[in-house]
């Protein structure tokens, strides 16, 4: 838990344990991305009623990420139930983004019977920074990693890689370890996985990738079918 957090605790109403709970965490404010920092606080209220600890608490996992999906921020934390006027949280990222768009998660972890819940999915942009495609852009066009083909497979990225625009054809978009990435399919030789990457498709060796061990997932074989 990051300290502002710890120190917002102190002065936000919790609800008595006795509240009729709905299971479904709730944020009513905005989420602000910016070239060093995100922001889900201040702005709104956040309504923790998932005991996913078995504790009487709630953990929530909050992952940013920027266009070439390098991890900005990650953090965990579990607080008690209630409802906190001061919103979910807010933190600088650990290192810059180098592309956009900025990608925001923040999900109440899957716990005590309860599934993983998806509580924020936001993008935003850095003002000059390139995307993933080699141009720049204001905004993103569309909604990043929509129409995902079905039967595709969340996996895994197993060591940091070089990303390839097609099979042979190697780009500069370094992708680290341990990043989860939209698999589609195999190209025609079986030697590389095409990911969806900001409303993108870039392509990565086969041996680079494993499947996703993480809830959903659960080690959900990668597809192996041919794409172009």
């Amino acid at each position: 838990m990051s300290k502002k957090y710890l120190a917002l605790v102190a002065v936000l109403a919790v609800f008595a344990l006795g509240a009729v709970a709905v299971n479904a965490l709730s944020y009513s404010g905005t989420v602000t991305i910016d070239c060093d920092y995100w922001s889900a606080a201040y702005q709104g209220t956040a309504i923790l009623d998932r005991d996913n600890t078995g504790a009487g608490m709630e953990q929530i996992s909050v992952y940013v990420t920027d266009g070439a999906g390098m991890m900005l921020n990650e953090h965990h934390y579990a607080n008690v139930l209630g409802t906190y006027t001061g919103g979910i949280d807010s933190d600088y990222y650990d290192v810059p983004p180098q592309y956009n768009p900025i990608h925001v998660l923040i999900y109440s972890d899957a716990g005590n019977g309860f599934a993983q819940q998806l509580v924020v999915d936001e993008y935003g942009v850095c003002r000059g920074l390139p995307t993933v495609d080699g141009g720049t852009s204001e905004t993103p066009s569309g909604v990043p990693n929509a129409g995902i083909p079905s039967g595709s497979v969340v996996g895994r990225l197993s060591v940091d890689t070089l990303a390839y625009y097609a099979p042979g054809s190697i780009t500069t978009i370094q992708l680290r370890a341990g990043q989860t990435y939209w698999v589609i399919g195999v190209d025609a030789s079986g030697a590389y996985y095409k990911i969806a990457l900001a409303q993108n498709y870039l392509w990565l060796p086969v041996e680079t990738m494993t499947p996703n061990p993480d809830a959903p997932w659960n080690n959900t074989p990668l597809p192996t079918r041919t794409v172009s």
